[in-house]
């Protein structure tokens, strides 16, 4: 997100350098950073041991201040990304404090917590600081951006922040990329199976990937040739496996861990109907997910449970809500799958939904005009 952010900005004639701690870079990631048609107007520094977990981050980003400090003092504004793991934004701030440069911090998930994995008591002591730093950081900034109007106010009102200094900044989809065209039925036949769901994302507790094994159980006694399919990886991933495996899923149910970038939009607009997130939780407050975004631009109809996603994201009109169940799972599923004149309407109401509000022709402007605002105060 990060990287793509730094490269509209810089398509649109604004000269960006980007510094990122070479924490465990992903092949995607690397790939990413070295594709050809990066514009000159973007700089990357990568920074730091190639490490991982949350000491590595808390590690990694103090050799941002190293680096950062000479890049600060030749920009106009320092734009920073919040997650409440990392330490980005605590450092970003105490290089806008050296430099006396403007601070705007984007948070792509501003609730504080964890995801529910487990946790040892080093690494909660660890993440409490980590936290409380972030919240200094905050505090501080000139602006802080948030995915939605719901997260606009619990901020202002969780991190005492004046009215002003929140503003929404939604996240993104290209959907040029993200189309119905990209739809492929050579990959159907590959996928053997007229019947295809989707997720796509990353494997934790909390997505409930446990109730979508349940329900395709059950959805296996109707349709046989259903296909479900995985895209990524996570700490969750081997339990996943082993009860896909408990549950006699191994013909039914395909792990295609990291997809190379460029072929998920022909997964995702190949599948029938995909599942965003199934276990609503404080992080899913307010959120625009970039998966669910990616689902609404496929052309491929959006299941999600209640409360996991900003009010004006999901509606009635353009996807299927359910409290978070397996039953309720099966049934919308069944709902698409045998309904396609339905299917196609709420289809067609997500994909104006991402075009008219996600868009990055969108985004980006907006984006834009915050920094600026920034720094004429």
């Amino acid at each position: 997100m990060t990287t793509q952010i730094a490269t509209r900005l810089a398509i649109s004639n604004q000269t960006v350098e980007l510094i990122i701690p070479n924490i465990a870079p992903t092949p995607n990631h690397l790939s990413a950073t070295q594709r050809p048609n990066i514009p000159n107007e973007l700089r990357i520094n990568r920074v730091g041991p190639r490490i991982s977990g949350l000491a590595a981050n808390t590690i990694g980003c103090c050799l941002l201040l190293f680096k950062g400090i000479r890049t600060a003092l030749r920009s106009d504004v320092i734009l920073s990304q919040h997650h409440y793991s990392w330490s980005l934004s605590f450092y970003s701030a105490v290089l806008a404090l050296l430099t006396h440069r403007p601070l705007v911090i984007r948070s792509d998930d501003c609730i504080p917590g964890t995801y529910g994995e487990a946790e040892s008591l080093p690494h909660k002591l660890l993440s409490f600081t980590v936290r409380a730093c972030n919240l200094w950081a905050i505090r501080r900034a000139r602006l802080f951006l948030v995915q939605s109007l719901e997260l606009a106010e619990w901020s202002r009102r969780t991190f005492g922040l004046k009215k002003d200094a929140v503003s929404v900044s939604h996240n993104r989809v290209d959907t040029t990329q993200f189309s119905s065209q990209a739809r492929s039925e050579q990959l159907r036949k590959q996928l053997d199976s007229n019947h295809i769901v989707a997720y796509s994302g990353t494997i934790i507790r909390m997505r409930a990937l446990d109730d979508l094994l349940k329900a395709t159980v059950i959805l296996k006694s109707t349709i046989p040739d259903i296909k479900l399919i995985i895209l990524g990886t996570g700490p969750d991933l081997p339990r996943i496996k082993s009860i896909a495996e408990a549950l006699g899923l191994g013909s039914s149910v395909k792990f295609l861990g990291n997809v190379d970038h460029n072929l998920i939009p022909s997964y995702l607009a190949s599948a029938d109907t995909a599942i965003g997130l199934l276990r609503s939780s404080p992080q899913t407050y307010g959120a625009n997910p970039v998966k669910i975004l990616e689902y609404m631009a496929s052309g491929v109809a959006t299941i999600a449970a209640k409360s996991t996603a900003a009010s004006d994201l999901l509606t009635n009109t353009n996807s299927i809500i359910i409290d978070p169940n397996a039953e309720d799972l099966v049934s919308a599923i069944l709902k698409i799958l045998s309904n396609p004149q339905d299917s196609a309407e709420l289809t067609g109401s997500a994909r104006e939904t991402v075009e008219t509000q996600y868009d990055w022709n969108r985004v980006v402007p907006d984006l834009l005009a915050h920094l600026n605002q920034v720094t004429r105060t």
